[in-house]
């Protein structure tokens, strides 16, 4: 009967089924024998669990509650363990309908009766009901009652020389160091994790290894957690050593992953010679592997590997890896390994760029696009659509520009109604690459269609690079605005980027914002209203004093300076050199090379302003202090503004009638900037020997001012640049002037 029962379930007939039963119940409900009961047990089981196939739990659960009242009490082991069976199916079930409170109360009554067994098949389900109990305290938050069931199991259970009780102790060793470590009682989880190992790590059982190997990959990721990368290497050497031999293929995945995870590391803690070979020791040991799983490691390795290289700025050497991963699996149709084919030729060509080599990073790009440009996979027409962008910047390199245009129209095709982020920002790279370039090409109308078109499609998005190819192509139109003479309109996108991202944090929009305001002031100075002027580089002050980033830094030095320039033009002198002053105290330390201009330009205008004023000792102190300063720059801007600080200082010597001095100063900048190639220091020194001359001529000692003279001609006689051909001219002039006034003639003398 009881077979004709569990046909009739197999068969889905479950009313047959559950009549069948109930007539064993009703046959077998007086028996004594023990067999006779065993059968009786056996049935109410089948019974409810044929209840709960049906969707009926209550009446499930019902039954097993039947069979503990009809049996909890007996002392034969078969029925015993019905009993064990009945109330851990009960619990189960009642778990999984959500009464978690009664469900605990299961599991407690299984380790209440059958702790203390001597039979182990009786102690096996105390030890699962404790290790349930602790998983289900931890999924509802109460981890300390948590850790106590599995304490309590450990105590009762910690020990046995049984195979499964072994697996239950390793099991609940583990979750007791997952929940130790949820409420930040690290050590003692690491060293749970380590007592695993312990007691278990020369176990030969395949689930003890794993447990094991659990154990020890929770450690790492708590070490990780806890920032002690050199502890958790340290934890990935005993890993790899104690399963590098394995041949099961979960324990070669794994070793695998902590050797790939090791290389991470160590880069991270700039190891870098380490984190290579780590990855190249992942290439070494299972380059040659089958298993897609293992393939996708050898790749991750070789791209980690190449990426850090690149990092390093060893673009050559990242490139010949990047090559190698292409070799290995380019033939691959594992989604996994396409996608690293797809990024490392998008990386080569992003490096092949990057060293100059922009036809072959071209080239790269095309692969990209012919071998993934039908890809339905999001992540592989990411990376078609960034190859599209980084082909239209080396094409632009190359002065390919129609090509270059085409390309960024070719991406918007492709992609322009795309709704996924990453495809959105490079359709957006491209409209605002393509309206910078349209640009530089004199093709107005088309450059701002494009920054229209930017501004259309994505002006209100909220993706943060979005936003900022929405500030960029609206400060473009304004920049394009003004080049038009339309100021105010200018002026009016100007106040928009303000008004849209002035409270931004990303770097981009802050730095746009600078930039607008900078170029609002400098267009409203354009049209004669240097009150607002003004007021605007005030407010750049105000925004951005306090900013740490060099570009801000560098925006908020301009402002000011710009300031100065207005104020000064404006008759406010006095104002003028506290700005200067205030310049020089905010920047004068700084190591960017754009600062140490700004610093410079500062002193030689704060002395320009003192000299104005009549304050000539103060003028001569300013230009001195550039010297001082940047005396020994090696950047060529800022070698011409000590050029102009010395050539100044000389002017004024002389005019004080010191001419000695003068002499010596115009000596000192000829000195410093005689073999220069830039055009302005030549021309500072060709005006210096001009002036060296005249002073000499002042002080009566002609045969020296005539031999400057001389050289003056030789030097710059013949030179292209108009404004060292003026010098030579006056050269020329004066040394005539000099010899005639040796003769007794009266003409002038040229400065």
């Amino acid at each position: 009967m009881l077979n004709a029962a569990v046909m009739f379930r197999r068969l889905g007939q479950t009313a047959h089924a559950l009549a069948r039963y109930d007539d064993i119940v009703m046959r077998l409900g007086t028996a004594s024998e023990l067999p006779l009961r065993d059968l009786l047990a056996m049935a109410l089981g089948s019974k409810a669990v044929t209840l709960g196939e049906a969707g009926r739990i209550d009446e499930e659960i019902a039954v097993y509650e039947i069979m503990v009242r009809r049996f909890g009490a007996e002392s034969e082991l078969p029925l015993r363990r019905q009993v064990a069976w009945a109330l851990g199916n009960k619990a189960a079930r009642l778990g999984q309908t959500g009464r978690t409170e009664d469900e605990i109360a299961a599991w407690a009554e299984i380790v209440e009766r059958f702790a203390m067994a001597s039979e182990p098949l009786l102690r096996v389900p105390a030890a699962e009901a404790l290790f349930n109990t602790g998983n289900k305290l931890g999924q509802i938050g109460r981890p300390e009652e948590a850790i106590a069931a599995y304490d309590e199991l450990l105590a009762r259970f910690g020990r046995p020389s049984e195979r499964y009780m072994r697996e239950q102790v390793a099991r609940a060793l583990v979750s007791k160091g997952g929940m130790l470590s949820q409420i930040g009682r690290s050590d003692e989880a690491l060293a749970v994790y380590d007592e695993v190992a312990e007691r278990f790590g020369t176990a030969s059982e395949p689930v003890l290894r794993e447990l094991v190997a659990n154990a020890r990959q929770h450690k790492m990721s708590r070490l990780r957690q806890l920032g002690r990368s050199e502890d958790e290497i340290a934890v990935f050497d005993d890993f790899i050593g104690h399963l590098g031999t394995e041949n099961e293929p979960t324990m070669r995945q794994r070793v695998a992953t902590a050797m790939v995870h090791k290389g991470v590391r160590l880069a991270e803690l700039g190891r870098d010679e380490e984190a290579l070979a780590a990855y190249d020791d992942v290439v070494e040991r299972f380059g040659a592997a089958t298993e897609p799983v293992l393939t996708e490691h050898v790749a991750w390795a070789l791209f980690n590997k190449a990426v850090r290289l690149g990092q390093l700025e060893r673009r050559e050497h990242a490139v010949a890896v990047y090559d190698e991963l292409i070799a290995r699996f380019e033939t691959s149709s594992q989604p996994a390994l396409r996608e690293r084919v797809a990024k490392s030729l998008y990386n080569k060509g992003v490096g092949l760029g990057e060293l100059g080599r922009s036809t072959e990073a071209v080239a790269v790009h095309d692969q990209v696009i012919g071998r993934f440009g039908t890809a339905a996979e999001p992540i592989l027409r990411e990376h078609v659509a960034k190859a599209l962008v980084h082909k239209g910047l080396r094409l632009g390199q190359l002065g390919r520009l129609d090509e270059e245009l085409a390309v960024y129209d070719e991406l918007v095709a492709r992609f322009g109604t795309a709704s996924e982020r990453v495809l959105r920002e490079q359709v957006a790279k491209a409209l605002v690459n393509k309206s910078i370039r349209l640009g530089q090409i004199g093709r107005k109308d088309e450059q701002m269609a494009a920054d229209e078109e930017v501004l259309r499609r994505f002006g209100t998005a909220r993706e943060p690079l979005l936003r900022e190819q929405v500030g960029i192509a609206l400060y473009n139109k304004g920049v394009r605005l003004g080049q038009l003479g339309r100021s105010e309109q200018a002026i009016a996108i100007y106040d928009e980027v303000v008004a849209r991202f002035g409270a931004a944090s990303e770097p981009v929009l802050r730095e746009h914002v600078a930039k607008s305001l900078g170029n609002k002031a400098a267009r409203l100075a354009k049209m004669g209203r240097n009150d607002e002027a003004v007021a605007v580089y005030d407010e750049v002050i105000a925004r951005f004093g306090a900013a740490s980033e060099p570009a801000l830094r560098e925006h908020l030095a301009k402002a000011l300076v710009n300031k100065s320039v207005k104020l000064s033009e404006m008759g406010q002198k006095g104002e003028t050199i506290a700005i200067y002053d205030e310049v020089i105290a905010r920047y004068g330390t700084a190591s960017e090379p754009a600062m140490r201009v700004r610093v410079a330009k500062a002193l030689v205008s704060k002395g320009i302003r003192l000299g104005e004023m009549g304050r000539n000792e103060e003028e001569i102190v300013a230009y001195d202090e550039v010297v001082i300063r940047f005396g020994t720059a090696a950047e060529p801007a800022v070698c011409e503004q000590v050029g102009w600080a010395l050539s100044n200082k000389a002017i004024r010597l002389a005019q004080k009638a010191r001419a000695e001095e003068a002499i010596a100063v115009y000596d000192d900048l000829i000195g410093r900037f005689s073999t220069a190639s830039e055009p302005v220091m030549r021309e500072q020194v060709a005006k210096a020997m001009v002036h060296k001359a005249v002073r000499l001529g002042e002080l009566g000692r002609g045969m020296q001012e005539i031999a400057v003279y001389d050289d003056v001609i030789a030097r710059y006689g013949a030179a292209k640049e108009p404004a060292l051909r003026e010098q030579a001219a006056k050269a020329l002039h004066n040394k005539a002037v000099a010899l005639r006034q040796r003769a007794g003639s009266a003409a002038g003398i040229s400065l």
